[in-house]
C-alpha cells in the first residue's frame, strides 16, 4: 500500500513499517532514537501543540521555528535561514504536511525546494528528517504535491535520514483504534541496516508499552482486505472536499469578511487557520463559545483554527457568519 500511495517509491530501498501504538507514538519513538536531549528539532512556527509537549517537555530537546508562509506559499527562505543559523554535527527536522493547523500542502515546486535545501544541509553534517503523514491523501487542488515527502527523501542523500510517521486514524476515519507505522529509509540503506533499525524499534515498543493492539491491527487488515474499502474512502474523502470547497466558496462570495479576519494558505487536511484583526484570538474565542455555541481554538495573539472537516456543509455558512460578528462584537466592545 505504500508503495500504491507513493508511485515513486517504487525500487527504492526503505525499512519494513514498524507498527507504533498511532502515529503519536511513532513521534515519541523517533525522538528517542533519533533525537538526544539539548539537540534542536527545526519546524514551522504554525505547528501542532503536541509536538512540544512531545519534544521539549518530554524528551528536552531544543525547539526551533522558521517563518512559514511568505506571498501564499512557504517560506523556504526562512527555511534554509533557519537550517544555516543552528549549529552542530547533526540537524533533525520535523516536517508535516498537510498541515496542522494550517491545512497546507506544497506545491511540486517546493516540494522540490525542501529537497534540494536539505540535501545540501546533508552536504556538510547529518540531518534526520521526521515526515508526519498524519493527514496523507487530503489534498482538494491541483497543483499541490500528493505524495510523502518521504518517496522524496529516502534516496536522496547518504547523511539524510527519512523518518515516515503516519497511521490510518485520519486516512481511513478510523479515531481511537490507535494503530500507527513507522518507515526508515535513506540513501544506500541495505537489509541488514534496515534489520538493524526494526529490531532496535521492536525492542523499544516492547520495553515501552509490550506490544501495539492486536484488536485495532486485526480490524484494521480487515478493512484494508474488504472490498467495500476503496468505495467507503471515496465517499468519506468527498465529504470533507465538499466542505473544504464551502469554505472557499464562501471566502469568494463574502468580502467583507476580510474587514475581520483574512485566511492563512490552505489547500488540504482537515483545518485551515483565520488571522483575526482589530482583536486577540482568545477574545474571538470566548465570545464564540459564550454567544454562538461555536468552539474554535486559539492560536498565539491573532490566530484561530477552524476544524472546518468537523462541520456539515450546511452549517458552514453560520459557523463563518458567526465568525465575522464574534471579530465586530469584539473590536466593538
Amino acid at each position: 500500500m505504500l508503495v500504491e500511495k507513493n508511485p515513486s517509491l517504487a525500487g527504492k530501498s526503505f525499512s519494513i513499517p514498524v507498527v507504533t501504538q498511532a502515529l503519536t507514538h511513532g513521534l515519541h519513538l523517533a525522538g528517542k532514537m533519533f533525537l538526544n536531549p539539548g539537540e534542536a528539532l527545526l519546524l514551522p512556527d504554525l505547528f501542532w501543540g503536541n509536538y512540544r509537549l512531545l519534544f521539549e517537555v518530554g524528551l528536552e530537546a531544543d525547539l526551533h521555528t522558521f517563518n512559514t508562509f511568505r506571498d501564499g506559499g512557504l517560506d523556504l527562505e526562512a527555511f534554509q535561514s533557519a537550517l544555516a543559523s543552528i549549529p552542530g554535527e547533526k540537524i533533525t527536522v520535523l516536517l508535516n504536511f498537510p498541515n496542522n493547523p494550517t491545512g497546507y500542502s506544497p506545491t511540486p515546486e517546493e516540494a522540490d525546494q525542501m529537497l534540494a535545501i536539505l540535501k545540501a544541509e546533508a552536504d556538510r553534517r547529518h540531518v534526520v528528517a521526521f515526515i508526519d503523514d498524519a493527514y496523507f491523501g487530503f489534498v482538494y487542488e491541483d497543483g499541490v504535491y500528493r505524495e510523502s515527502l518521504f518517496a522524496k527523501l529516502v534516496d536522496a542523500h547518504e547523511n539524510l535520514l527519512a523518518v515516515k510517521l503516519d497511521g490510518p486514524t485520519k486516512e481511513d476515519y478510523v479515531w481511537g483504534w490507535r494503530v500507527g507505522f513507522m518507515t526508515l529509509g535513506i540513501r544506500g540503506g541495505d537489509r541488514p541496516l534496515y534489520e538493524s533499525m526494526e529490531a532496535k524499534l521492536g525492542g523499544a515498543i516492547r520495553g515501552s508499552i509490550s506490544n501495539v493492539t492486536a484488536l485495532g491491527q486485526n480490524l484494521l487488515l480487515q478493512a484494508f482486505q474488504d472490498a467495500r474499502y476503496e468505495a467507503e474512502k471515496k465517499r468519506n474523502y468527498a465529504v470533507l472536499k465538499e466542505r473544504y470547497q464551502r469554505v472557499r466558496d464562501l471566502l469568494a462570495e463574502h468580502p467583507e469578511y476580510s474587514e475581520a479576519f483574512e485566511a492563512l494558505p490552505f489547500n488540504a487536511g482537515y483545518f485551515m487557520c483565520l488571522r483575526v484583526k482589530g482583536t486577540t484570538s482568545e477574545q474571538v474565542r470566548q465570545i464564540l463559545l459564550r454567544d454562538y455555541s461555536c468552539g474554535v481554538i486559539a492560536m498565539g495573539n491573532d490566530l484561530l483554527r477552524i476544524a472546518y472537516s468537523s462541520v456539515s456543509a450546511d452549517k458552514i455558512e453560520t459557523l463563518f457568519a458567526n465568525l465575522h460578528a464574534a471579530v465586530k462584537k469584539a473590536t466593538s466592545t
